[in-house]
């Protein structure tokens, strides 16, 4: 069994959307966000056994996250992705973007906008990046106002209880204790 559970993904909802994997260094001189990966779901309703299953962002988590079967691109092989280096989630809601296509394509668009985009850039890439047809790639290249807005402004964010969150955690503890400490000593000083 992994580090993650199914809880730690139930913020994700079952929706169409886009989803990047993050690492987090804070031991780092400038701790920062590192993509891992970036995917998508167009939150298709399917067949499972005796109902529907809906393969929305919170499924695709749980492949990749819980049962390391997250496939990517149109080959089905698992993305190889150290799930231990996995902080963060963000992941962006596209059930609502309006971009003149079918919407099934708006995830698909948005993914590569992401992609594209410096402060996302994955460290891994699947088959299908940049594999767009040449009237989509023009979307992604000159996005609407709704795809900057929903970039910029409606970014959810899931953190995840991972080692580095850990650490951080308790540097960000011994940081404040330190600062209680010194703040106690003038205080004594002072009496």
């Amino acid at each position: 069994m992994g580090i993650y559970t199914g809880e730690d993904l139930s913020e994700a909802p079952y929706l169409p959307g886009v989803y990047a994997l993050v690492s987090f260094n804070p031991r780092a001189n400038k701790p920062r966000d590192t993509v891992i990966y970036v995917g998508m779901t167009n939150g298709r309703k399917t067949k499972s056994g005796n109902g529907y299953k809906y393969n929305g962002i919170r499924t695709r988590l749980k492949q990749h996250l819980v049962e390391h079967t997250g496939t990517a691109g149109n080959q089905k092989w698992p993305v190889q992705i150290d799930v231990s280096q996995v902080d963060k989630i963000y992941f962006w809601l596209t059930d609502n973007l309006e971009l003149g296509l079918a919407p099934t394509r708006n995830a698909f668009i948005f993914e590569e906008f992401v992609k594209f985009q410096e402060d996302y850039t994955p460290m891994y890439r699947d088959s299908k990046s940049g594999s767009l047809p040449e009237h989509e790639m023009l979307i992604v290249n000159n996005p609407s106002a709704a795809m900057m807005d929903l970039l910029d402004n409606k970014r959810n964010e899931i953190t995840l209880p991972s080692r580095s969150n850990l650490v951080y955690r308790v540097m960000e503890l011994e940081k404040k204790v330190s600062e209680i400490s010194i703040i106690l000593s003038e205080i004594e000083k002072d009496v």
